[in-house]
């Protein structure tokens, strides 16, 4: 309250005045504490939600250590001979279809991005499982590729008489395996989750579908290919 004297302001239950030291009336006292009872009561903030869904898969800390980062990822490929266009032109065409190695050959620049999480407690690093999702179906599309490839090798060997084909199969079949094999060591080694953890049961079907389409289709693609070569 303020004094009607000297206009000193004072504490609302002082009597005298701090600056004059004159008497407070009684009217100034419950004007002062009237004032004091209409103001409004502070409300208590509500702390901030955070989100619990993420926990870290190694030392199992909850979602306030660990925080998220986006890695990038870029690839720049071609502005050379295409090494694939070669093989197809060589597999249609014979050997001038090596030519077409040579055409189209321009420069692809990639750009990726992935969703990382790092535990604060611990310290390691593991992937969101979007990112590992599309990582794998990255992964399975280089490796039907391959297989393809590999099969179509195969193919060629085990028909053509000529050529020494134990050899040649057996490293075709291990590059195939090696390349599917690696493909959910790899979700369960970025994520640090196995894949019945990582996936809902809806995911986990969806993912062995694609799979096992991808790697059957691959490969009996490439044996037909290889043998339709020879005739």
């Amino acid at each position: 309250m303020y004094c009607r004297f000297c206009g000193a302001e004072n504490p609302d239950e002082a009597v005298f005045c701090k600056k004059c030291g004159k008497k407070l009336t009684a009217a100034e006292l419950e004007n002062a504490q009237s004032v004091s009872a209409s103001s409004p009561t502070p409300q208590a903030v509500p702390p901030v939600q955070q989100n619990f869904a993420i926990s870290c898969p190694y030392c199992h800390a909850g979602g306030e250590s660990c925080h998220p980062i986006v890695k990038t990822d870029v690839q720049t490929s071609g502005g050379g001979y295409g090494f694939w266009n070669g093989c197809c032109g060589l597999i249609l065409l014979g050997p001038v279809g090596l030519l077409c190695g040579a055409c189209g050959s321009s420069v692809k620049t990639k750009v990726r991005n992935e969703t990382w999480w790092i535990c604060q407690k611990c310290g390691k690093e593991f992937i969101s499982k979007q990112s590992a999702i599309e990582r794998a179906n990255l992964s399975m599309q280089t490796a039907a590729l391959y297989s393809l490839i590999a099969a179509l090798i195969v193919g060629y060997s085990v028909c053509d008489s000529e050529i020494s084909s134990l050899w040649i199969v057996a490293i075709a079949v291990l590059v195939i395996i090696g390349l599917w094999a690696s493909i959910p060591m790899s979700m369960v080694e970025s994520s640090g989750l196995p894949i019945e953890q990582l996936l809902t049961p809806e995911e986990k079907s969806s993912f062995r579908t694609k799979f096992i389409l991808l790697c059957a289709v691959s490969i009996l693609g490439g044996l037909l290919l290889g043998v339709a070569s020879i005739g």
